[in-house]
């Protein structure tokens, strides 16, 4: 058995977006095709690594910058426009710039949580923090 505990350290600051988090992670680990998901999930880490000095008054204009670079790619496919709307509902949430680091966190607790949720031959308790 294998335990992985994630500690919050926000120290009681909480904004309203763990279904939101869990939704992303969910599209993430559960898209069937494989080029896709790893896509999607490369996207997806490159938004989570830069986003650390986003803020309120940019964040809209970055994900479209990362978004862009998906529409622009030869092939385009009919699950990207949900991906878009799930991690715009994340970011959405934000209502401070320390928001966005909350939900960086977050969101990558989610990722792992559902990634480790995949795996079989172990058994996984998980304890979310963040």
């Amino acid at each position: 058995m294998v335990c992985v505990e994630f500690i919050e350290k926000d120290y009681g600051k909480t904004i309203n977006t763990r279904s939101a988090a869990e939704g992303v992670a969910k599209f993430l680990c559960n898209c069937t095709d494989d080029n896709l998901r790893l896509r999607y999930i490369r996207n997806f880490c490159q938004i989570i690594r830069r986003s650390y000095d986003w803020s309120i008054q940019n964040y809209l204009d970055q994900l479209e910058h990362y978004f862009n670079r998906l529409r622009n790619m030869k092939i385009t496919a009919a699950l990207d426009e949900d991906y878009f709307n799930r991690v715009k509902k994340l970011f959405n949430n934000c209502k401070t710039d320390d928001d966005i680091n909350i939900i960086r966190g977050l969101a990558t607790e989610y990722l792992i949580w559902q990634a480790c949720r995949k795996t079989t031959p172990r058994t996984w308790i998980m304890k979310m923090g963040c």
